[in-house]
């Protein structure tokens, strides 16, 4: 499962686009209780009722809409602007949403969200699948973590908690003249759901690690609040 999961890190990487400063909209969510919910669900069941995309009052403030996008299709990825690419992993099937940004919301000239759900079995994610994924972001670096590659990116990973989960921040940074982008994925396990949450940013300056984390986070406890009322309808 890792060293598919790696395949698409070079691809993330290429993704230079764009994101914004957010506000939470609820309340941080009981991931250990909400992977309980997830693990005991019907797994196609589950999938379907992923399928439909979440309600943008469910989101933090400033994302304006939300559409489902097939990322086990290539065809569907390469159309979408800022989703993780699913289309080469060998899993139980993937839901995400792509996620317009208010372009009022932030001081950038462009700014996608996603969030992203990648579903397995219990046994296939194996004892620390979180573990694994970062891993396999360490080992598909060009470069050491905070070092510029050949491009004159930086990638940064680090650990951290999500509503006191344990989660993986990775986050890339390039400037190109007057351009900057940046990209972030956080990533968290709940249940047998590996949940990320992609950010791209484009502006003038660059959008550092710090200053995109309370966003990604906003975002991922929206994901995992969501993937927890959708497995409790699927029970």
């Amino acid at each position: 499962m890792t060293k598919r999961l790696v395949l698409m890190v070079g691809l993330l990487m290429s993704l230079l686009m764009a994101s914004t400063s957010l506000v939470a909209a609820q309340a941080a969510p009981n991931v250990t209780k909400i992977g309980k919910a997830v693990e005991a669900t019907d797994i196609p069941a589950l999938i379907d009722g992923l399928a439909a995309p979440i309600a943008i009052r469910d989101l933090p403030a400033d994302f304006t809409d939300a559409t489902t996008v097939d990322i086990t299709s290539s065809k569907d990825v390469n159309a979408a602007t800022c989703v993780y690419d699913a289309s080469t992993l060998t899993l139980e099937g993937a839901a995400a949403y792509e996620l317009e940004v208010d372009p009022e919301a932030g001081p950038f000239i462009r700014a996608c969200a996603s969030i992203n759900y990648l579903v397995y079995t219990k046994k296939a994610l194996g004892l620390d699948p979180l573990g694994d994924f970062k891993s396999g972001l360490l080992g598909s670096l060009d470069t050491e973590p905070g070092t510029p590659d050949a491009n004159g990116g930086v990638a940064t990973l680090e650990d951290m908690t999500v509503a006191g989960a344990d989660a993986v921040l990775f986050t890339y940074t390039i400037e190109n003249g007057s351009r900057a982008a940046s990209v972030q994925i956080l990533t968290v396990i709940v249940g047998n759901v590996i949940v990320l949450t992609q950010i791209q940013t484009q502006g003038d300056t660059v959008i550092d690690a710090e200053t995109l984390a309370p966003v990604s986070t906003s975002l991922m406890e929206a994901a995992v609040t969501h993937l927890g009322e959708v497995a409790d309808e699927a029970a």
